[in-house]
């Protein structure tokens, strides 16, 4: 799935849109540019059957902006997160929780994560590589 059309998501603006959508295999978003305050908490929850996600064009995730976003995504490999510069306190707080199949993320531009990156990764055992280059 894409959603090419998508430049921003406000405050809370995905809450939960995507919770336990099993089916969901891919998703990329080429022109999202900034997620504000909580704008995808628990965006792909439990989506167990999500494989790859990509935020090309991502530069900016607000306070608590990706927290918990995939928590449960048990198929999930990789994340490209390349191109996000910052991010607001808790922004990545939990991200990954529980991504068991989860062996690279790319956050290799990433300049500023507020508070840190608490939990980010927490039980992705699987994880190899998280690039901070």
């Amino acid at each position: 799935m894409s959603l090419p059309n998508l430049t921003s998501v406000g405050d809370g603006g995905m809450y939960y849109a995507f919770d336990l959508c099993t089916s969901l295999t891919s998703i990329s978003f080429p022109n999202l540019t900034t997620i504000g305050t909580s704008g995808m908490h628990m965006a792909f929850n439990g989506c167990t059957s999500l494989t790859s996600v990509s935020f090309q064009s991502l530069t900016t995730v607000g306070t608590s902006g990706l927290r918990n976003s995939f928590n449960g995504c048990t198929s999930l490999t990789s994340v490209d997160l390349s191109s996000v510069t910052s991010a607001g306190n808790y922004g990545f707080t939990s991200t990954f929780y529980g991504c068991t199949s989860l062996t690279s993320v790319d956050l290799s531009k990433l300049s500023s994560a507020g508070s840190g990156l608490g939990n980010t990764f927490n039980s992705c055992i699987a994880l190899e590589v998280v690039d901070f280059s």
